[in-house]
């Protein structure tokens, strides 16, 4: 067995040498990749070069997330492996972003990808904003960009913009240095701009916040071609004035008939703030065959305010009448009618009117000159036909006057309509009464006291719209009843509610009555309460209250009053005083109470004693009558031991009721006195004691008790003289005190004493 293990082992290993012996064929190596790298990074694109180890193909793998590769390049797939040396132009990239990439190599039959590498292209940048050339209405901007790129640019007067330049907008990425022109700006105007340029991919960039301002305009507009100019113009009342500007600017016109050189326009008319080049202002109002003097006035978009030279011209003569038409009589009552009519031009009003064609009245002229006319006639008898025409003469003095007209009044059934009744000017013995018709009426005022029963009458008889009745001889201080009364021409009467006004008040209020103190003499701070005041004219405002003859002080329209914590009144006699005064400023006559204040209380009795034996159980106490120098003492109060004070009256003596007999020992009596006010004193005080008195059974007791202790000293005398035990000698003691007190009981008993208490 071991020759055949030592053989196998030995086949064994010389198979496993001749087998490493044995050449094993090459296998071909992948391309190895090396020196990988993003070159000439702008914003939008990049060379990613490598070297292989053997000719071998070229693509790159990126995407803007790692491990996440969306692109690749070229376009398409390099599929010829010819060159160790790779470039791959990765375009069309988004400036400013992280890109991450990998390059793939194959030589044909193996293929190598290299690890994630990344680069970050280039932002798009603006640089060297620039605002110049800059006029009253233009400014350059001019930037450079980092890549081709659009020009635009976004402007207005506040960091909001609002408007952009050029337009349309710059769409063509073509660019570095860049120049957008701005126009149509407003002179001395501060302007915020910013620049944006967008490259050939789409990726825009903003500058900053920027200003400028424009130059500002300080050159008025100039005028020309002022018109009229030294003519006679052919209206009468009218001019239009022309003129010419060299901007656009407003347009005003002074003027007057007296030259400037004389002194200053008449008239400046309202300025036309529409900017305009040419102007164009009409005048109105003028007077006819009058030379007017005048100068225009222009002001541009700026404030630089031109003024004319001064021109005249003249006005046309008037000679035309003025043209009457729609005449008519309208709101015709019993008497009154409005006439009305219009005229081409202005001119003033006149009514001639009448029951005939001879007419005989006629209304005030009305210098106003005007073109809508309304004259109003009034005093017209009811029921009547009235003839009417009327005159208008224009400025000039031309007169128009028109045919004849007609109109009938109403009959008149309709009373006045009396209103806004007044009574003025009131005194003690006059007053006025005014009020208003809505038609001519006559004016009555019947009057009479409010207590009384005669009635008195003033009266005139003249119609008019506005009445005023005076009346006189009239009592003060008096409440009158009135009403007014008018009546139309036509008879018709109306007649006013009854009013009431006051005269003059001179009379004060009554005095006040039952006038009363409602607090306890011992309050400092006491309370009154009274009746109330009449006054039957103006009624009673408020009352005053006086202390001690002390100034008034108004407390307001109450009937009670309380002194305040302030003002408490000290002991002793006081006064006060209550009056009303009523709402026309009269004091009446006060109402008057004497009083008295006592706060102190009495002093405590004197000379307190017990009048009776210390062994008797209800004791009789006297004292001295306590004194009150305010109000008086009236009364007395006891206590004994600490209980409730009881009032006895006025005595000075006081005796324990048998009811409330006291027991042995010690005690307290207590008194003391109660002003009339209230105020109670300090208390007297005296201790006191009931001693029990002596009886024959305590004398009994206490002679034993001697005979007790005798008894026992002569035991041990006895003993020890005897020499007999003391156990003995006391059954003989108390032998012997036993029938001896036996003895003396009985003699007691006989002769009638008790024996206890």
């Amino acid at each position: 067995m071991n020759v055949v293990r030592t053989a196998l082992v030995s086949s064994l290993v010389l198979a496993l040498l001749l087998c490493s012996l044995t050449p094993v064929p090459a296998q071909a190596a992948a391309p190895v990749v090396s020196n990988v790298q993003a070159c000439s990074v702008t914003e939008d694109s990049t060379v990613i070069t490598w070297i292989t180890d053997t000719n071998a193909t070229s693509n790159v793998e990126y995407g803007t997330t790692s491990g996440v590769y969306t692109e690749t390049a070229p376009t398409p797939a390099d599929t010829t492996a010819d060159h160790t040396s790779h470039a791959v132009i990765l375009s069309g990239l988004v400036n400013g972003t992280t890109y991450y990439y990998r390059v793939k190599s194959s030589d044909g039959t193996d293929e190598t990808t290299s690890a994630e590498y990344s680069f970050t292209t280039k932002a798009l940048t603006i640089s060297g904003v620039t605002a110049s050339s800059i006029t009253l209405t233009c400014a350059t901007i001019t930037w450079n960009t980092s890549a081709v790129a659009t020009s635009n640019v976004e402007y207005g007067t506040s960091a909001s913009y609002g408007n952009s330049a050029p337009t349309p907008a710059d769409t063509t990425a073509d660019s570095t240095a860049h120049v957008v022109v701005l126009s149509g700006l407003t002179p001395g105007t501060t302007y915020h701009y910013r620049v944006k340029s967008a490259d050939a991919s789409g990726n825009e960039e903003s500058s900053g916040d920027f200003t400028f301002t424009t130059l500002s305009d300080t050159t008025a507009p100039v005028i020309s071609s002022v018109s009229p100019s030294a003519t006679t113009i052919a209206t009468t009342s009218t001019a239009t004035i022309t003129w010419d500007t060299d901007e656009p600017a407003t347009s005003q016109v002074e003027y007057g008939t007296t030259s400037t050189t004389h002194g200053n326009y008449d008239t400046t008319s309202v300025a036309d703030t529409t900017l305009l080049s040419s102007h164009s202002y009409a005048l109105g109002g003028l007077l006819p065959d009058t030379r007017y003097y005048y100068r225009v006035i222009s002001q541009d978009a700026y404030e630089n305010e031109a003024v004319s030279a001064e021109y005249w011209f003249t006005t046309a003569a008037d000679i035309t009448q003025p043209v009457i038409s729609d005449i008519t009589a309208s709101g015709v009552t019993s008497t009154t009618a409005l006439i009305t009519w219009t005229t081409n031009e202005a001119a003033d009003s006149q009514v001639e009117y009448g029951t005939t064609t001879s007419y005989g009245s006629s209304s005030p002229a009305d210098p106003n000159l005007v073109t809508s006319h309304n004259v109003f006639l009034a005093g017209l008898a009811p029921n009547a036909l009235y003839h009417y025409r009327v005159k208008s003469a224009d400025a000039s003095g031309n007169m128009t006057i028109s045919p004849d007209q007609t109109f009938t009044t109403l009959s008149d059934t309709t009373a006045p309509v009396i209103s806004g009744i007044t009574v003025s000017t009131i005194t003690t013995t006059t007053a006025t009464i005014s009020w208003s018709t809505d038609e001519p009426a006559t004016s009555r005022v019947e009057y009479k006291p409010s207590t009384g029963s005669e009635t008195s009458v003033t009266e005139d008889s003249a119609l008019v719209f506005d009445h005023s009745i005076s009346l006189s001889g009239l009592e003060s201080s008096t409440i009158y009843q009135y009403r007014v009364k008018s009546a139309d021409g036509s008879g018709n009467l109306a007649t006013s509610a009854d009013l009431t006004f006051n005269t003059t008040d001179i009379a004060g209020p009554s005095a006040p009555a039952n006038l009363a103190r409602t607090t306890p003499t011992r309050d400092n701070t006491p309370t009154f309460t009274w009746d109330a005041a009449t006054d039957t004219c103006t009624g009673v405002a408020s009352y005053q209250v006086s202390i001690d003859s002390g100034s008034f002080t108004d407390i307001g329209d109450v009937t009670t009053f309380t002194v305040a914590d302030d003002d408490a009144l000290g002991d002793g006699s006081h006064t006060i005083e209550v009056r009303a005064v009523d709402n026309a400023g009269n004091e009446g006559e006060g109402a008057t109470l004497d009083f008295t204040i006592d706060t102190t209380p009495p002093p405590a009795p004197t000379n307190l004693a017990r009048t009776s034996p210390t062994d008797d159980t209800t004791p009789t106490f006297t004292w001295d009558a306590a004194t009150d120098a305010v109000s008086g003492t009236a009364a007395y109060q006891v206590r004994l031991d600490s209980g409730d004070f009881a009032s006895i009256g006025n005595n000075t003596t006081f005796t324990v009721e048998d009811a409330d007999a006291l027991s042995y020992g010690d005690h307290v009596f207590e008194v003391r006195a109660v002003d009339s006010a209230g105020n109670v004193g300090e208390a007297a005080s005296l201790a006191f004691s009931v001693a029990k008195g002596t009886s024959w059974a305590m004398i009994l007791w206490v002679v034993l008790g001697v005979l007790a202790a005798v008894a026992i000293a002569s035991l041990f005398i006895i003993s020890k003289r005897s020499g007999m035990p003391p156990g003995q000698l006391l059954a003989v003691a108390r032998a012997n005190v036993a029938r001896r007190g036996a003895n003396l009981v009985g003699r007691t008993r006989a002769a009638g004493r008790p024996d206890t208490d």
